[in-house]
């Protein structure tokens, strides 16, 4: 086997991220939306996999690192290839290709900081667990390439005549930039589509050969049962240890209620105030996340005043203050996160 032919294989037709502003249904960057459809397996089977290993210290440093090397659907580099790039922000695709140059060095300053500190366990059992984890994701990648080498037309420039054909027609490009060019394939029995006025004709019987069932499908069905049964054994040790892990879902309905710090290390935290009616005094409350999304309810009937801020995705919240018939004192609401989306709507 040309190890180093497969490993320039697997690097050319690498996973490209689809984010949830081009169309697809991502948590957060895209990436395991991207390895879904480029290995044609479901994606929320790649997000338990990076969950469970997030438990044992290393799922998050692999997310990472995917997200510095895999490029947005559509642009040609990805954001560790553009850190050092000069980039004219005024040509086609500039701004794009700058905000992906500046998500590269968050990355890289995050990817610094877990490689050396993230753990939700205790700290000899993540110091070993992260490099048998990072070699197990690794390992799995080498085998979803051996199952699947070829990615769907479309979905990279280099695409080769035969790949399969997969409907990509969800996803929009990025802004300033074409979706990747591809080209029609001629019938079998034209494979250098010398007559293509003759293409619709239809193709003539193929004789039928039984592929070889390749066992990379069961290996990696099996590794990720393990690392689920691991993970719920490792949740249930994190939740004694670590009781800010996990997700955050409060109602608020009365001002004895309200809080003053939600936060999590890991996990969606959904903040409805929907049914606060008045406040008595001005109050502040903080909202911290360190990996997950924060979605906050605003109340209609209480001002607000938002802060809100994100070091790695989406930030949708309406600065200033809010209109509030009912009460005349404010709510304060102050929202960051390291890793993960910032809403907070009506």
């Amino acid at each position: 086997m040309d190890n180093t032919g497969t490993l320039k294989s697997m690097w050319a037709t690498r996973p490209v991220r689809l984010p949830s502003s081009q169309g697809s249904n991502a948590k957060v960057a895209g990436v395991a939306e991207g390895i879904g459809v480029r290995y044609r397996i479901d994606p929320t089977l790649v997000r338990i996999v990076f969950v469970a290993a997030a438990l044992f210290g290393g799922g998050i440093l692999a997310y990472l690192l995917c997200w510095i090397l895999m490029p947005r659907y559509s642009v040609p580099k990805s954001p560790g290839e553009l850190l050092l790039a000069n980039i004219d922000g005024a040509a086609p695709g500039g701004a794009t290709l700058k905000k992906e140059q500046r998500t590269g060095w968050w990355l890289v300053a995050g990817i610094a900081i877990t490689s050396g500190s993230v753990g939700l366990l205790s700290e000899g059992i993540v110091d070993t667990s992260l490099w048998i984890v990072l070699a197990l994701m690794a390992a799995a990648w080498f085998g979803l390439h051996a199952r699947t080498p070829q990615p769907p037309q479309g979905l990279i420039t280099e695409t080769p005549k035969d790949a399969p054909s997969v409907d990509l027609g969800a996803y929009t490009p990025a802004e300033g930039f074409a979706a990747p060019y591809t080209a029609p394939t001629p019938p079998e029995w034209d494979p250098l589509g010398a007559a293509p006025s003759l293409w619709h004709l239809p193709e003539p019987p193929k004789v039928s050969v039984e592929k070889q069932k390749s066992p990379w499908r069961w290996i990696l069905i099996g590794a990720a049962a393990l690392m689920v049964v691991a993970a719920s054994v490792a949740l249930t040790q994190a939740s004694k240890t670590h009781p800010d892990f996990g997700d955050v879902n409060t109602t608020v309905t009365d001002e004895s209620q309200l809080a003053a710090t939600y936060e999590t290390e890991a996990g969606d935290i959904t903040l409805d105030l929907s049914g606060l009616q008045r406040l008595d005094a001005d109050r502040e409350i903080a909202v911290n996340n360190s990996l997950g999304d924060i979605t906050i309810t605003l109340p209609t009937k209480v001002p607000v005043v938002l802060n809100c801020s994100s070091d790695l995705g989406d930030v949708n919240c309406q600065p200033g203050k809010a209109s509030g018939a009912d009460s005349a004192h404010t709510l304060t609401i102050t929202a960051h996160n390291d890793l993960g989306d910032v809403r907070a709507t009506p």
